[in-house]
């Protein structure tokens, strides 16, 4: 089991927006600086679209080494009340325990409930780059996720 470090970026995911999502998301990501690839992007906006950050940390490759550390592990995923998750099979145990303390909203810092963007309606998923997993609120982009990253849903 790996130990799960502190949270603390944390990049906000919205539903897709379409056949327009590589054009928006090369502007609100930074896409150009992200060191994604046009085919990746075009894979994840088929999930999620990236919200805007406003932060260096976002675009300079934290996002693909976490999507590359996620495509390159044993995966796990699960849903905990009205939150799912896909994971490293090794961190589920932790990954539940702070999926289900957001999903009660009993997060203690401010900085990760801004971050987590709880007041934005269009906020459904999060990529958690510190360790490395997903969260959804919405199920659809949970499914094409795990699908993405070849773990079928039911």
């Amino acid at each position: 089991m790996i130990e799960m470090k502190r949270s603390y970026l944390i990049q906000r995911l919205r539903k897709p927006m379409g056949i327009n999502a590589f054009k928006a998301n090369l502007v609100s990501f930074g896409a150009t600086n992200g060191r994604l690839s046009k085919e990746a992007l075009e894979l994840c906006h088929g999930c999620f679209d990236f919200d805007y950050m406003g932060a260096a940390e976002f675009e300079w490759g934290a996002v693909p080494e976490a999507l590359a550390t996620i495509h390159d592990s044993s995966l796990a995923r699960g849903k905990i009340g009205g939150m799912y998750y896909l994971c490293m099979a090794e961190m589920e145990t932790e990954v539940r325990a702070f999926v289900e303390t957001v999903s009660k909203g009993e997060l203690d810092e401010r900085k990760l409930k801004e971050i987590l963007g709880t007041k934005r309606d269009y906020v459904l998923g999060w990529l958690e780059l510190d360790n490395c997993f997903f969260f959804f609120r919405d199920e659809e982009m949970w499914k094409n996720t795990c699908k993405l990253f070849g773990k079928d849903v039911d």
